[in-house]
This record gives structure tokens, C-alpha cells and sequence, in this order.
């Protein structure tokens, strides 16, 4: 049962300049600090979570944080809805208010170091609590991957030089540009 809450919960974030990410969902929205990037996590390819970067917290939407210098930040608001405690988005599975622990299916994965990389590795037969406030990967089928790296969508991957070529040119909305200028 989830316990009645009329007053503030705080989330505490610790994330070191060695580990650099995290996993993350707050009960309320929140703007993001100076320092700490936010992804949804909606898609993969092969043994690869593809990570997409959002621009505010919202309540009750698990994410994966990345602070490339390490961070420690609190986070305290009142709960915006307390009649959930579990919620999956994409392949992420968030706790919202109180633990959970169970013994976890081989189609799940939870962030962990191992091997000197920040992955989420397969918890399968398990038996874990996931505190309040964190989340893991949770997959619809069984996978034979014993772990999934994690890649951020930063944007802009190469610059291609158009001038005297044959290129189709886009702005930065996915327009065309007829005309391109320097």
C-alpha cells in the first residue's frame, strides 16, 4: 500500500565524475541544474539504449542522468500524484514513493558498474530492492544480453562540407534549403 503523503519528498542526487550517470524519477516536476543532462530512454539498437534528451523533469517519468563531472543536487517538492508507485515509459521502469523488491525476470536490468562501465546489466533470478525515487530497465520480451550500453543523442554528429557537391540540405527544423549559403 502506498503511504499517504501531505508533505514534501526530497530526492537527493549523487552522482560521482567517475560514474557519471544515474537513473532517476521524482514524484513532481523540477527544472534540471547547471551540470546534469536528462534522458528518456524509447529505443535501442542491438545491445545499445538509444538516449534522448529532454529539456525539464516531469512527475513520474523515469529518466537516466548524466552529469559528465559528477553532481550533487536535492530535490524537494510535494508529490504530484501518490496513487501510483510503479510506472514504465519506454523501457524504463520508475519507483515512484516506496521500494520495491522482488525477484526479477531476465527480461530486466538494472544500472550498475561492473567491468570498470556504467551499464545496465541483467538482474535476472535477482531478488533486488529498487529504492524510491530510481529506476531499471525492464524489456517486454527475454534477451540474451547479458547488458545494455548507453548512448546519448547529443545532436549534430558531423559537419559536411556542401560547397561544389550534389547534397540535399536540411536546417535544423528538417526543412529543405533550396538555396544554401555559407
Amino acid at each position: 500500500a502506498t503511504a499517504e503523503y501531505s508533505v514534501v519528498v526530497t530526492r537527493n542526487i549523487e552522482i560521482s565524475s567517475e560514474n557519471k550517470y544515474a537513473t532517476c524519477m521524482l514524484p513532481y516536476d523540477a527544472f534540471i541544474p547547471n551540470g546534469l543532462e536528462v534522458y528518456e530512454c524509447a529505443s535501442m539498437d542491438g545491445d545499445c539504449l538509444i538516449l534522448t534528451e529532454v529539456s525539464s523533469i516531469e512527475a513520474n517519468i523515469p529518466y537516466i542522468l548524466y552529469a559528465p563531472n559528477g553532481i550533487t543536487h536535492t530535490f524537494t517538492d510535494k508529490p504530484q500524484d501518490t496513487s501510483v508507485n510503479f510506472i514504465t515509459k519506454g523501457y524504463l521502469t520508475g519507483i515512484a514513493l516506496e521500494p520495491f523488491t522482488q525477484v526479477f525476470s531476465s527480461s530486466d536490468y538494472v544500472m550498475q558498474k561492473q567491468e570498470e562501465e556504467i551499464k545496465f546489466y541483467n538482474a535476472g533470478g535477482l531478488k533486488l530492492t529498487i529504492p524510491a525515487g530510481k529506476c531499471y530497465l525492464s524489456l517486454t520480451q527475454n534477451s540474451n544480453v547479458k547488458a545494455y550500453r548507453l548512448d546519448r543523442v547529443t545532436g549534430i554528429e558531423s559537419v559536411v562540407d556542401v560547397e561544389n557537391k550534389d547534397y540535399t540540405v536540411y536546417d535544423l527544423m528538417g526543412r529543405r534549403v533550396k538555396n544554401p549559403t555559407k
